[in-house]
This record gives structure tokens, sequence and C-alpha cells, in this order.
């Protein structure tokens, strides 16, 4: 059997993000309306911040997932940017294995593993910075959210039409029960009473 490695909503996450960083500079305009600015609370000021923020952390763990899966396969992914037009270094420099990478699985990397989210340029509202550590020196890269978003599009889709890609052997794991306890098979195990199990299906084994 084969089964369909599905990353929940990382579509719909992609574009969701790229919608709010196209809308930011229109948003911002409406609500410094001099009526508006008024009546609204100060902390409005930042959902846009959050919103991104949420959405590339949680965009990055799950893209680096579906690349990962075109690595163990051996196939190419097509993408529309070089890497430093989606991540470059601004503090420190790329090490070997940084240079191989595209460069949406830096910013990937870089968002994962970052101590510090910033957003420096008001008249820019796609661009963050991202800062961490690594063997005791710090680090900072500059990442282009639209093009980061719009890569990620490009690497689902990709996934999504190569089924050698996106496709797993799912058969179930074969159990056994060993007293009262249900446990994986292992090559060489002294079986005594061996049981296939399917996903969600246990057997009692009281009965």
């Amino acid at each position: 059997m084969s089964g369909f490695i599905r990353f929940r909503n990382l579509g719909e996450d992609l574009y969701t993000l790229l919608s709010v960083l196209n809308a930011e500079k229109l948003n911002l305009a409406l609500l410094q309306d001099p009526d508006v600015y008024d009546c609204l609370d100060y902390h409005l000021w930042v959902v846009g911040e959050a919103m991104v923020e949420q959405l590339i952390i949680n965009c990055a763990v799950r893209l680096r997932m579906v690349e990962d899966r075109f690595r163990l396969k051996n196939v190419p992914i097509k993408y529309p940017y070089k890497q430093q037009e989606v991540c470059r270094f601004v503090v420190g420099t790329a090490t070997g294995g940084d240079t191989q990478k595209s460069g949406l699985r830096l910013a990937c990397d870089k968002i994962v593993h970052a101590n510090k989210v910033s957003y420096y340029d008001d008249d820019r509202y796609d661009v963050i910075y991202i800062e961490g550590d690594r063997a005791q020196q710090t680090w900072r890269v500059e990442i282009d959210v639209i093009k980061f978003a719009i890569a990620g599009m490009c690497l689902t889709t990709q996934y999504e039409n190569n089924w050698d890609v996106s496709t797993i052997r799912s058969e179930p794991i074969r159990m056994v029960i060993q007293g009262e306890r249900l446990v994986p098979e292992v090559p060489g195990m002294k079986l005594d009473t061996p049981t296939r199990v399917w996903p969600g299906r246990s057997p009692n084994v009281n009965s």
C-alpha cells in the first residue's frame, strides 16, 4: 500500500502570509485616519507583525519537512529565486553547508533556530531580520517574506504534483503480544502470538 503525506493547511497558510504582507501598507493607511486612530486601542498596531511571525514559524517547520522529502528521493526542486533573493546574511557568513541550501531552506533553518525576530524598515513590510547564535558567534539574516511565501508555494505545488516524492509505503507495522503488552515485532524476536494490527486498531490482550 502507499499513502500521500499531507501537510495540513500549508498552502493556505502561505497564501495567507502573502496576503497579509501585501495588505499591510493599505491597512495601516486606513487605520491611521484621524477619526479611526482616536478609536483604536494601541495593541492593534502589532497585530500584523504578530500574524507574520506566527505564520512564518509554522510554515518554516513544515516546509523543511517537504523539502526533506525531495532530498530523500533525490528529486530536484525548481525555485523562482536565487538564495540571496530570499535570505541573505547581514551579520556573519554562510558556512559550507549553508551555501548549498536553497534560499527557502536557509530561511526556514534560520527561522527555526532564531533567538530574535525584528522589523527595522518602516517603508518595507515584507522584510524581517532573524538573529541567532552558532558556535558562540552571532548571525543575522534578512528575509524577504513575500519571496519566502512564493517560494514555499512553488515547493508545495511541486510536492503535490510529484507522487514519487509525496507517497510513502503505509503498510501497518507488524505487532506482537508479549505477556500483556502489545509491541512492534523485531527481527529475531521469539514469537508467541503474532498479530497484525492496522492503524487505529489494537487487539484486546485480555481476550
